[in-house]
């Protein structure tokens, strides 16, 4: 490593310390292989002060990670933090003109998260206990997301599993894709009207009767929804591997390609030739179908 030889910390190591210059980097990958020598040194280093922020037009920016462990409420000044943000003490957070967040965003808060400004983050999102989350311009999260109650109203990405909690009435109005699975813990209904495609599993728990996704074309994995009565995807076509739907009455198309399985519900099969036929009633012509 270079600093093992020259005692310079380079500057892409700079977001694995934190804001009080301490080295915080254990975690990435390449620290197993990393010489025991080089890693000594390197958990012993302090990031000079001089070397922790820069400025912007948006405001100043956190070059390292910010860790908070104090009992007091945090406010972050900063327009952006190169690292992670994580916050292990159930505190108020104010982060008023924060605009991204490079690294990791774990906070372990009940209280108030105020984060109106905030628009990406670059690795996972966990926020399991923020009830009283307000992050109402938060559009990407690059990696996993763990979010309870109410979804971002502008998320449109997640680039990892999506994992929601205590939200009776989930609905997230601009979500499009989630790059892993998709998974509901206690949700009545669910509503995702731009959502296209989940490429992991989506799973809805023993609670949830309503899921309306109307654009959603694929689900890379397992589609579990067998208690969902009110299903509504009338553009799915592909399901990568099983899929239980044995409790929705009017969910059925035979040009669906399941991977696996497909439990359908006992009549939904016939219900949809009879809707077909009705249709094609109506339109004066005689009907023509391969099921």
């Amino acid at each position: 490593m270079q600093y093992e030889t020259t005692g310079i910390i380079p500057d892409e190591l700079i977001p694995f310390y934190d804001q009080n210059g301490k080295w915080r980097g254990d975690s990435i990958s390449w620290v197993s292989t990393a010489p025991k020598a080089a890693l000594k040194a390197i958990r012993e280093s302090h990031l000079p002060e001089s070397r922790r922020t820069a400025t912007s037009r948006s405001g100043p920016i956190l070059l390292t990670a910010l860790f908070w462990r104090s009992k007091q409420p945090l406010t972050i000044c900063y327009a952006e933090i190169k690292g992670s943000l994580i916050v292990s003490t159930s505190v108020k957070i104010h982060a008023a003109n924060l605009r991204r967040v490079g690294g990791h965003v774990i906070i372990r808060s009940s209280h108030k998260i105020y984060l109106p400004n905030l628009r990406t983050i670059g690795g996972k999102f966990e926020c399991a206990k923020g009830f009283l989350l307000n992050a109402p311009r938060l559009r990407e999260v690059g990696e996993a997301c763990r979010l309870i109650g109410v979804v971002p109203p502008k998320l449109e990405r997640v680039g990892g599993t999506m994992t929601s909690y205590w939200a009776f009435n989930w609905e997230a109005p601009c979500l499009k894709t989630v790059a892993g699975a998709l998974l509901f813990h206690r949700a009545e209904t669910v509503i995702a009207p731009m959502l296209e495609g989940v490429m992991g599993n989506l799973v809805v728990d023993s609670l949830t009767r309503k899921l309306t996704m109307p654009r959603l074309k694929y689900i890379g994995g397992d589609f579990l929804a067998d208690n969902v009565t009110d299903l509504r995807a009338p553009l799915l076509r592909s399901i990568g591997g099983d899929m239980d739907t044995g409790s929705a009455v009017g969910f059925y198309h035979p040009d669906i390609r399941v991977g696996k399985s497909w439990k359908i519900h006992p009549t939904a099969l016939n219900d949809w030739v009879i809707r077909q036929t009705a249709r094609q009633a109506l339109r004066g012509t005689d009907p023509d179908f391969e099921i």
